[in-house]
């Protein structure tokens, strides 16, 4: 090969090797821009609900609830007497269901025991928290009378707490509290009336100091006849 040829061929050499070297870089390119367009770890949590992964986790939750309210409800059949914890840590207290007719209903009985519960413990501080209750204050016990709307007729006490001021609060709470919408016409007594027997007791907890408000152990039962 002679002087004039290699000179020709080191050129186009260099000029080739440097293309090859500029485009090296952009071989990279569209792979960075696919990268940069991919979620991030945070991104993804949030897209979850798009995922295919969630459709099966909330079918697996669905079906684990399912299987636990079916227990629940065998357990109530079987022990109507449970009792579900009510309240608080500072002030707690338990709603049950009396006999199986008001366990069987419970989709009637439960959301009006826990709205009674609820009108109580608000009574309690209003009434109740600065003085506390007597020690010796028993089971007071009102039979209630709705009609067929939902609507509370009447209130019996028929046994009572040995305090007036238990009684009449509770007297309050029922009035307060028992009622609903719609009620079940399977659920009505012979007198085409819903007849509720309430059990009540409540009782000193906690005092933080000889100054502070008392707070109570609130136990109610419902009983559907």
């Amino acid at each position: 090969m002679n002087k004039a040829t290699f000179r020709w061929i080191l050129p186009f050499f260099i000029i080739a090797l440097g293309g090859c070297a500029a485009r090296a870089p952009q071989t990279g390119t569209p792979a960075a821009a696919a990268t940069s367009d991919q979620p991030s770890s945070g991104a993804a949590i949030h897209q979850g609900p798009d995922s295919d992964a969630k459709p099966a986790q909330k079918q697996g939750t669905a079906s684990n609830s399912s299987a636990v309210q079916a227990n629940l409800n065998r357990l109530f059949l079987e022990r109507p007497t449970t009792e579900q914890f009510a309240g608080s840590v500072i002030s707690p207290g338990g709603e049950k269901l009396l006999n199986p007719k008001a366990v069987h209903f419970a989709q009637f009985t439960r959301p009006l025991l826990h709205q009674l519960f609820l009108a109580t413990e608000d009574l309690e501080r209003q009434k109740l928290a600065k003085r506390g209750v007597p020690v010796e204050a028993g089971l007071v016990v009102i039979e209630a009378t709705m009609n067929k709307d939902g609507q509370l007729t009447e209130l019996v006490i028929e046994q009572s707490s040995g305090s007036g001021l238990i009684d009449q609060t509770m007297i309050q709470a029922c009035k307060v509290g028992l009622w609903t919408r719609n009620p079940p016409v399977q659920a009505v007594a012979a007198d085409g009336n819903y007849r509720l027997r309430i059990e009540a007791k409540i009782q000193n907890y906690m005092q933080v100091t000889a100054f502070s408000d008392w707070t109570f152990k609130t136990h109610l039962g419902m009983a559907l006849e």
